[in-house]
């Protein structure tokens, strides 16, 4: 008898820490992790560490908005706890499982999502301003330490632009992510339009990057966008001009 009253105290017991745990508010969490995260700048968070929203969110420069995370309960069982991230807002849009391993290892996995390409041009120090919208589909980013370790995926460049120096339309572009033992390599190709273009990005472990390409006018009548193309990069034997940036993300 007196086991059984130990056994259902226990039990009782048990109960309410994972009541408690389940039901801790999300701003508490949060004002926790920020010593460990001085960048994180968050606000209007309601719900819980399990199921909530945040009205922004802004960490090293990148900003979301209307943010929602809600908890995988059968990821438990993968021993990866898992949640359903999804974001709305100032040009951006998606969706993504990001889940945590034992070992820290950070895992992105089915993510869905449309971002602006000015602000992605701005923050790779490119000299040129660009437009367009850029469709993000990974099946799957693993990011330790802050370093991104592998990426398989596609994304595409849409109603591709230059907004300055000059007011060009680009046409669209492809791009298929691998993973290969120095980092992260993006095979880029356009799809039609007035650029043609073939190149290949690299993310090194070290966290810097490396861009280079062959691009073309198509007609040789936009004389503008040649311009901006020489301004750009510098004519190769084949007439093509070749752009070469690196930099450090």
């Amino acid at each position: 008898m007196k086991r059984q009253i130990i056994g259902y105290s226990v039990l009782g017991l048990l109960s309410y820490l994972l009541f408690l745990a389940w039901t801790f508010p999300a701003d508490r969490a949060l004002a926790l992790l920020r010593p460990q995260l001085p960048a994180l700048q968050i606000s209007g968070v309601t719900g819980t560490v399990w199921s909530g929203r945040a009205a922004t969110l802004i960490y090293q420069n990148q900003r979301f908005s209307r943010l929602t995370w809600q908890f995988q309960p059968l990821a438990l069982f993968k021993a990866q706890p898992t949640f359903t991230i999804t974001f709305a807002g100032d040009g951006r849009t998606g969706t993504a499982d990001v889940g945590l391993r034992p070992d820290g290892t950070i895992v992105i996995a089915a993510l869905k999502a449309q971002l602006p390409m000015a602000e992605l041009s701005q923050q790779l120090g490119i000299p040129v301003s660009l437009g367009g919208v850029v469709d993000v589909a990974m099946d799957k980013i693993t990011v330790n330490n802050s370093v991104v370790q592998g990426a398989e995926g596609k994304l595409q460049w849409r109603d591709a632009s230059m907004t300055a120096p000059v007011l060009q339309k680009l046409g669209a572009f492809n791009v298929q992510v691998t993973t290969e033992d120095a980092g992260i390599k993006a095979l880029i190709n356009d799809a039609g339009g007035p650029l043609q273009l073939e190149g290949t990005a690299r993310l090194i472990n070290d966290g810097s990057y490396q861009f280079s390409a062959k691009a073309a006018v198509r007609d040789a009548q936009q004389t503008l966008l040649q311009q901006a193309l020489q301004a750009a990069g510098r004519p190769e034997p084949d007439g093509r001009i070749l752009i070469e940036y690196q930099g450090r993300l």
